[in-house]
């Protein structure tokens, strides 16, 4: 898994969001509209009310394309680019999509405070004007069981991007989406009196703790012991990964 695809409305926050989980990985940052405009040499916007929006996702998917050609990069999508069903199978093929949650009004209040910053009227020419509100209303309706066809959803709504890009690398770490094929392992054994205790040290090794603790022949039900700052990362991801494998735990920490 070498591609993480950022899909939601206008506002969602994939660029900031983007560049926050790019960092965190170390992996290259590429947002499609950017490529867009570096292009056409034009705002994206531009590009949009210039050409028409027929040619305009025409250039969009060309530039998703182009970015999903590359490898360990995490990829800000055009706000419409999930409309094409040929994007949609792309995704899914190439990487890993995430669909950034957000309500319209919060989407609409950030993209007024970037108009307001940027001074470009039209940076989003599909949703301003006195009725930009509900034609963004009319996108979400539209583009709604689309973006949620995604593997991952994040909601933007309360948190920074750096909290949001820890959580993302929490759950595709414990789904094992990062974990290189030949990931080496290291068993530790500590003796204790009467009995012994096992440290497993693994990049990504979280996707294999049902099968690990099968091999042991434990009992169904277990605890997961962990501090507050931990849990809050990995506490969700793990207890759901366990329970879809027959187990039955409980979370302390």
């Amino acid at each position: 898994m070498q591609r993480i695809f950022l899909t939601g409305l206008p506002g969602s926050g994939k660029s900031s969001v983007g560049r926050a989980i790019a960092s965190l990985i170390g992996w290259k940052f590429i947002d499609t509209d950017d490529l867009l405009s570096g292009q056409s040499g034009l705002p994206v916007g531009q590009v949009l009310t210039q050409l028409g929006e027929e040619r305009f996702r025409q250039l969009e998917s060309e530039m998703l394309r182009t970015a999903a050609g590359q490898e360990r990069v995490v990829i800000a999508t055009g706000g419409g680019a999930i409309i094409s069903a040929a994007n949609r199978e792309l995704m899914r093929e190439r990487g890993l999509t995430v669909y950034l949650q957000v309500s319209v009004e919060t989407a609409w209040q950030r993209i007024q405070q970037h108009l307001q910053q940027s001074g470009a009227s039209v940076v989003r020419p599909l949703v301003i004007g006195d009725d930009g509100p509900q034609r963004l209303l009319t996108l979400y309706e539209t583009r709604k069981g689309w973006y949620e066809e995604a593997e991952v959803h994040l909601d933007t709504e309360h948190h920074v991007p750096e909290t949001l890009a820890q959580r993302l690398l929490s759950y595709v770490l414990t789904s094992g989406y990062l974990a290189p094929p030949n990931a080496p392992r290291e068993v530790i054994t500590q003796p204790l009196p009467g009995s012994t205790s096992q440290a497993i040290v693994e990049w990504g090794g979280l996707r294999h703790l049902p099968a690990t603790l099968r091999s042991y022949e434990l009992p169904k039900r277990l605890f997961i012991v962990t501090d507050s700052a931990v849990g809050a990362l990995y506490g969700q991801p793990l207890l759901t990964t366990l329970e879809e494998a027959g187990f039955v735990p409980r979370s302390s920490g």
